[in-house]
């Protein structure tokens, strides 16, 4: 009988535990049991076969033996477990580019001033596919298109909307909404109604350009103070706008975080309570307490 020397026991010793480590992880159907060992060559895993000489590596049933014998190898199971290829054909239904529901997809909305309320709005109408075309414009050019890549190279995780971004109005051109966001930033300590002489007059600027290219948009104003700055914004677009096409957001936000209150105190889901807060969206507001349910 062949002697094995220390060196070649604990080469073969390491060669059983390789051996055996693929056979668990990969299958009895894989291995051949005629007598297979692993060797390495460049770190990818070739198959070799064991000499008659080599003492067994594990034991295995007759019916596994019959199955593994059937099998061919790695390349055997790489063919099973493919899909072979669908060939091109012309006649192939192609998806339509833009697959926003009929009655959305047709509809356009801008959004004037992208900083973090503006760009929160534009994801979330990505997100609940409310419009086919999203129309972003601001001064900060270099920053916009930023924006404006992060929303189109995201596309393959949403249904298709148009992204457009450009400085100048005329993108907005044909919007069925314009969302006004543009305004002073709001300085710590500072009140909403510090902001109005400032933010009058950028709306003085931003409103006559919005109804250039969008005569017959509806107009929704974000910017603070928001209720002052809508009555601004409707006395500026004048008598011919008839009333409602320009309208704030109002309390929308303030009855949002009242009921997202109610909901972590009582340990509810916040779409499970209602209510609503009235006033000036401001320190002002005041909720309504006999309207929550």
């Amino acid at each position: 009988s062949h002697c094995y020397s220390d060196r070649e026991r604990k080469h073969e010793k390491f060669s059983s535990w390789r051996f055996k480590f693929l056979y668990n992880m990969i299958g009895p159907k894989v291995l051949r049991l005629s007598s297979r060992a692993v060797s390495f060559n460049s770190g990818r895993a070739r198959m070799a076969r064991f000499t008659s000489s080599t003492p067994s590596l594990f034991t295995t049933s007759d019916e596994d033996n019959n199955l593994l014998q059937q099998e061919t190898g790695l390349s055997h199971l790489r063919l099973k477990h493919s899909v072979e290829p669908i060939p091109y054909t012309s006649g192939v239904e192609l998806t339509p580019l833009n697959t926003v529901d009929d009655k959305l997809g047709h509809k356009k909305v801008s959004v004037v001033g992208c900083g973090q309320v503006g760009m929160a709005i534009a994801y979330s109408m990505l997100n609940q596919v409310t419009a086919g075309t999203i129309a972003l414009v601001d001064m900060n050019k270099e920053k916009l298109f930023g924006e404006a890549k992060d929303l189109e190279q995201g596309s393959a995780f949403h249904q298709h909307v148009r992204i457009l971004a450009s400085d100048e109005y005329s993108v907005s051109q044909d919007s069925n909404l314009v969302i006004i966001t543009a305004g002073a930033a709001q300085k710590p300590g500072e009140s909403r109604l510090n902001l109005l002489e400032r933010n009058v007059g950028i709306m003085k600027n931003i409103v006559p350009k919005v109804l250039t290219f969008s005569p017959n948009a509806s107009i929704c104003i974000v910017a603070n103070p928001v209720d002052i700055m809508t009555a601004v914004a409707a006395k500026i677009a004048g008598p011919s706008i008839p009333p409602g096409r320009i309208f704030g957001s109002g309390t929308c936000l303030d009855s949002s975080r009242l009921r997202s209150l109610l909901a972590k105190k009582l340990d509810l889901d916040a779409s499970a309570v209602n209510g609503y807060v009235i006033g000036e969206h401001g320190d002002s507001s005041v909720p309504v307490w006999s309207s929550v349910r």
